[in-house]
């Protein structure tokens, strides 16, 4: 129908529910094509299916200028001439919890618009499919120039590009799946995110933006900094990261975090700083043998592991140089294929236990046992009299430890002592017990 099927102009507040409809079929409102909430309404709206609504400039599903709490709706097909397929919010705030959005367009946000908005998003699914030949393939889930702030909680964000420029970001506890988060955030603003979880995701800082990236895992990640820092913190980061300066010097600062991949660059030969472009702080670093390229920037590096490298040619800095009393360039030895699982084998040069920082290095602890073959002390593959011999040298000779002291271990009690000793010697000479097997050893982890 022409105009808005539901308008809220004389201001409801939250006493006005809007519960149980389906509002579709408007063709030719301006601003909200199914409902408009007007600067003076504060409506709830649940468990509606608002869909295949248009509007010719914003808010195909919903406009607010006002507030709205928005509870356990779906949002599909409807469409807008400039921005917010699904929703465009203006001046207010609202919270959107438990819905779904699919299959929403506009030019500009084709799923969310706002402009001056506080948007809270929770517990809800956004799929983003663009199905008009006539918008571009990035139209972007959010454009959020001028938000006021934007917070996603345990959303799930997949195949959806998303520009929040001036305005803070937090994306708490969510799942994004093939999605670009673009031109965020911009002169002084932040983005913060905590517990997510991203594949094949890009993650683009705009010029003087601080991110803070806590306990997240990117998989098939690209971070790309333009003069902003990027903080990360407890973060396995799968991917590429790239510094460039803009009207500001980039800065990164990884600390107890995984980065893996093709390594870190910075873009340009930057001659002014006069501290740390990047910062690594117990980390482990994985590469595919390409150096980190610091141009004329500066790289310090603390209780770091850096694996993967091509020769000593590690770094590509030539007027730089470096302190590397407690870096090492070790198999950080992961619990799965090296661009897998991140979690640690228990004789990870990482642990603790096993370096001389004393610390736990990179972003996960240990995660499996490195026994394969219990009673393997020299770890050959199998048990035989030469593992005893060296387990006698390494008890009253001062020997080399082996490999994995969980397959010296095989009794699993009380570490490796002349009681494995015993164990074994009953074994291979007396018909006793073979060695425990491998699988017991988890029980220590």
């Amino acid at each position: 129908d022409t105009g808005s099927v539901v308008q809220m102009i004389s201001g409801e507040g939250p006493n006005s529910v809007l519960c149980g409809f389906s509002i579709t079929g408007a063709v030719d409102a301006e601003l909200g094509g199914g409902v408009y909430v007007n600067s003076v309404a504060g409506p709830r709206i649940i468990a509606c299916n608002i869909s295949n609504n248009t509007a010719t400039y914003g808010g195909g599903g919903i406009f607010v200028q006002g507030s709205a709490d928005i509870v356990d709706c779906g949002f599909t097909g409807n469409v807008a001439g400039a921005g917010g397929g699904a929703f465009y919010g203006l001046g207010g705030h609202a919270t959107i919890s438990g819905c779904d959005m699919f299959n929403n367009d506009a030019p500009q946000g084709s799923s969310i618009r706002l402009e001056a908005f506080q948007l809270t998003i929770e517990n809800s699914e956004l799929y983003d499919n663009i199905h008009y030949e006539d918008v571009p393939a990035d139209a972007p889930l959010a454009a959020a120039e001028s938000a006021v702030g934007l917070r996603i909680r345990h959303s799930t964000l997949y195949a959806v590009n998303f520009t929040a420029l001036y305005t803070n970001v937090v994306i708490d506890s969510s799942k994004m799946y093939n999605t670009a988060i673009t031109q965020c955030c911009g002169w002084g603003h932040e983005l913060t995110m905590t517990g997510d979880t991203l594949l094949s995701c890009i993650l683009d800082l705009y010029d003087n933006t601080t991110a803070n990236l806590t306990d997240c895992w990117f998989s098939l990640g690209y971070l790309f900094s333009s003069g902003s820092t990027a903080i990360l913190d407890r973060v396995v980061f799968d991917g590429s990261i790239f510094l460039d300066w803009n009207a500001n010097l980039p800065y990164l600062r990884a600390e107890n975090s995984t980065i893996r991949g093709s390594g870190i660059e910075m873009m340009r030969e930057v001659s002014q700083f006069d501290s740390a472009a990047v910062d690594l702080v117990e980390c482990i670093v994985v590469t595919e043998g390409d150096p980190i390229y610091a141009g004329s920037g500066s790289l310090r590096l603390t209780c770091t592991d850096l694996y993967g490298f091509t020769g000593e040619d590690w770094y590509d800095s030539p007027n730089m140089e470096l302190d590397t009393s407690s870096v090492f360039f070790k198999d950080p030895r992961f619990c799965g294929p090296i661009n897998g699982v991140a979690t640690l084998q228990s004789n990870s040069p990482c642990l603790p236990e096993n370096n001389e920082c004393g610390v736990l290095i990179g972003a996960l602890d240990v995660g499996c046992s490195c026994c394969e073959v219990s009673g393997d002390y020299n770890h050959n593959g199998y048990f035989e009299l030469l593992d005893l011999d060296e387990l006698l040298t390494w008890l009253f000779r001062d020997g080399a430890d082996a490999f994995c002291m969980d397959e010296a271990d095989v009794d699993y009690y009380a570490g490796v002592n002349i009681l494995d000793l015993e164990w074994m010697a009953r074994y291979l000479f007396e018909d006793g017990m073979p060695p425990a097997p491998c699988e017991l050893s988890l029980i220590h982890i």
